[in-house]
C-alpha cells in the first residue's frame, strides 16, 4: 500500500472492510459465539508476502465484527524493520498475553505462525482457523488475488 495515492489508499481500505463484512455476514454468528469478549491474537504468514498487511487488516476488520475485547494484529503493531528473531520475540510474548488466536489462511506455510500455533496450543489457548470458514476463505483468498492485482 505503499506508493499509491490517500483516496487509492482509501479504495483499498474500503474494499477490505467490504469483504470482511460478507465474511462476517455469511460466518460471523458462528465465529462471533467462539471471539466474543476474547483478547485475540491474529497469526498468519508475513515474510515473503506481498501485500500481508492488507490480508491482516481484513482478518482485523472481521474479528472486531465479531466483538473482539482486543485484538494484537503483528502485522501493524511489530515495526517493519526488526530482524525476523526480534519480531518473533516480541510477537511471542504478546501472544502470551491473549487468550485466543486466529490463525489466517495459509498460516501452515509460515515458520513463524507455526512457532506462535505451538505456543498457543501449550498455553491452552482456543485456536480459530479462518480456512474452516468457506465464506471466509473465500474472501481471503480474492482479496489476496486482487491486492496483488491493485498493488
Amino acid at each position: 500500500m505503499e506508493g499509491g495515492s490517500m483516496s487509492d489508499f482509501s479504495a483499498v481500505m474500503d474494499i477490505l472492510e467490504k469483504h470482511a463484512r460478507l465474511a462476517y455476514l455469511c460466518n460471523g454468528d458462528e465465529l462471533s459465539e467462539k471471539i466474543r469478549d476474547k483478547r485475540v491474537y491474529l497469526s498468519g504468514p508475513i515474510t515473503n508476502v506481498k501485500n500481508y498487511k492488507g490480508l491482516f487488516i481484513f482478518a482485523n476488520y472481521l474479528v472486531r465484527m465479531c466483538d473482539a475485547r482486543q485484538v494484537f494484529d503483528p502485522a501493524s503493531q511489530i515495526p517493519d524493520n526488526l530482524s525476523y528473531e526480534e519480531a518473533m520475540k516480541r510477537c511471542v510474548r504478546a501472544l502470551t498475553d491473549h487468550d485466543t488466536i486466529v490463525m489466517l489462511p495459509d498460516w501452515n506455510v509460515s515458520q513463524g505462525s507455526k512457532v506462535e500455533h505451538e505456543v498457543a496450543r501449550a498455553c491452552g489457548m482456543d485456536v480459530i482457523y479462518l480456512a474452516s470458514y468457506a465464506v471466509v476463505s473465500d474472501r481471503y483468498n480474492f482479496m489476496k488475488n486482487e491486492l496483488a492485482r491493485l498493488l
